[in-house]
Order: C-alpha cells, then structure tokens, then sequence
C-alpha cells in the first residue's frame, strides 16, 4: 500500500491551501485501503467530547466502493478462481508474488508473531494510529 505517498499529497495539499477547513476522502478498491490507513495516520484526537481533526482539517465524509476492509480470506472471494478449493488455498501465498506486499496484507498473511496482519490492526484503535 502507497500510504506514505497519500499521507504526503494529503499533507502537500493542506499546506498550500490555507483556506480548507474541511476535508472528505472518497476511495475504490484497495484505494479504500489506503486511504483508511492514511486517515488514521492523519488523525490527531481532539478531546473525548469532540470529533478529532484529519491533518488538521474537521472531516466530513469517508466512502469507500468495492474495498475489501476484511481482506479476502475465504471462499469464493476472488470470482477469477472460480471457487475451486485448491486454487483458493494457493492464492494466499501465491499472491505476494504476483503483487507483492500488497497481496499479503488483502490475504492477512503479513503478520509477525508478535503483531497481526495490517487489515486486522486497522479494525481496531491502536497504540500507533486512530483507525475506527
């Protein structure tokens, strides 16, 4: 995921336009992703009584169309594989191959003993970000 790219044009643009006040984020697919994950890199948590602030800004909006928050585990979620059980059982490690990083976050495989996949972290606040 290009997360540091969206954080920085996100930041780039807030900067040069002193004006906004307001900020809304509309993403498809892994762009969903993304954009969940630089929001909550972004935010900075006002008070426990008010809405926190995403780079500064008061937020509006987050939609997402066809982002797989859940990631992919699971039968029949990519419909190329046609539901058969041996192709589905390949493509989790199969994938990281094919599109690296990326891959393994969508099939939580990126995990570490210590620290679960990303999409399972980004379900839940954490110590390092706001993502709920």
């Amino acid at each position: 995921m290009d997360v540091v790219r969206t954080y920085i044009q996100v930041r780039q643009v807030v900067k040069s336009r002193e004006n906004l006040k307001r900020i809304s984020f509309l993403a498809h697919s892994l762009g969903g992703l993304i954009a969940r994950y630089a929001v909550g890199v972004l935010y900075t948590r006002v008070d426990d009584r008010t809405a926190g602030l995403i780079a500064g800004l008061e937020a509006i909006s987050f939609i997402t169309l066809a982002t797989p928050h859940l990631g992919v585990r699971g039968n029949k979620q990519l419909p190329f594989l046609l539901g058969v059980p041996m192709l589905e059982k390949i493509a989790a490690p199969m994938a990281p191959i094919f599109v690296g990083r990326t891959g393994s976050q969508l099939f939580l495989t990126d995990g570490k003993p210590d620290r679960p996949p990303l999409l399972l972290r980004m379900t839940t606040d954490a110590e390092e970000s706001d993502f709920m």
